[in-house]
């Protein structure tokens, strides 16, 4: 019948220690690079939302959004309301109608 390793044997203790430099480094891994990734998630978001902004700012506020406009701002899931100077909201302007 085998037995068990114990703490004496080298193998096993081998085995341990590389196991817990491995858990180490994947803490420091996940710790360094959350804020890199976050960061470039914020970057993402904020580049995207730049594009639509650019391209809502280029629209006549008195013609309704041409069909190719709609199309770009539905697939980005960006609704579309025309409001005019004097507070009225158009929206027939809504993209996806």
């Amino acid at each position: 019948m085998r037995t068990l390793p114990t703490l004496k044997t080298l193998g096993f203790r081998i085995g341990l220690v590389t196991t817990a430099v491995a858990v180490v480094c994947l803490l420091v891994a996940a710790i360094v690079s959350y804020p890199l990734i976050r960061s470039a998630a914020e970057t993402q978001a904020r580049r995207q939302l730049a594009r639509q902004a650019t391209l809502v700012a280029g629209l006549n506020p008195q013609r309704t959004a041409s069909a190719k406009v709609r199309q770009l701002l539905s697939k980005a899931g960006t609704k579309l309301t025309i409001a005019l100077p004097g507070g009225e909201v158009r929206a027939r302007g809504v993209a996806g109608r």
